[in-house]
């Protein structure tokens, strides 16, 4: 984040709210494994705050820190992210972002996605070990590893002199 990077405002809202269930499971000490539950409950609450999606939240969540379905930690995260879903229609209303009503796709319309989503994961594929192999070339640098992300950071500069519209959350688009 510090280097400019393209994270928007979920990587720090889940940071932060990780940070407080974390924090939270320190304070009341628990074990290890509820220790991460509050953590995740946190994130989720973070993320559910901010955009108005209690049930992606909890999914992200179970995902990114959980890597479980058991009910023990899926339903403190999910009890979470719906009372900070609640919070926030209580302060701040409905949602920042708009979704039209959209109409009953044809069966050539879902044809189309299901080739589009498939190309779409090809491309996903490629990019996925571009990054790696990108990742994969910092070590033949030579330069300390602690210049790493300023080196990234120059790479982000460029991009964004270049097309200043990549820089920012772009929630326009």
């Amino acid at each position: 984040i510090g280097t400019g990077g393209p994270f928007g405002a979920e990587g720090p809202i889940i940071a932060t709210g990780g940070a407080l269930g974390s924090l939270i499971g320190q304070i009341i000490h628990v074990t290890a494994d509820e220790r991460k539950i509050l953590l995740a409950a946190g994130a989720a609450a973070g993320m559910s705050a901010t955009f108005d999606s209690p049930v992606s939240a909890v999914l992200l969540a179970v995902e990114l820190l959980l890597f479980e379905y058991r009910p023990r930690s899926l339903v403190p995260v999910a009890l979470a992210s719906a009372v900070a879903a609640a919070t926030r229609s209580l302060f701040a209303g409905g949602a920042d972002f708009s979704v039209p009503t959209i109409q009953a796709a044809s069966l050539t319309t879902l044809l189309v996605y299901v080739l589009l989503g498939a190309i779409v994961g090809a491309i996903a594929v490629g990019i996925t070990r571009a990054v790696y192999w990108i990742e994969d070339m910092y070590d033949e640098l030579p330069i300390h590893w602690m210049w790493w992300p300023a080196l990234g950071a120059v790479a982000v500069g460029i991009i964004g002199m270049i097309d200043p519209g990549t820089l920012g959350v772009v929630y326009s688009n």
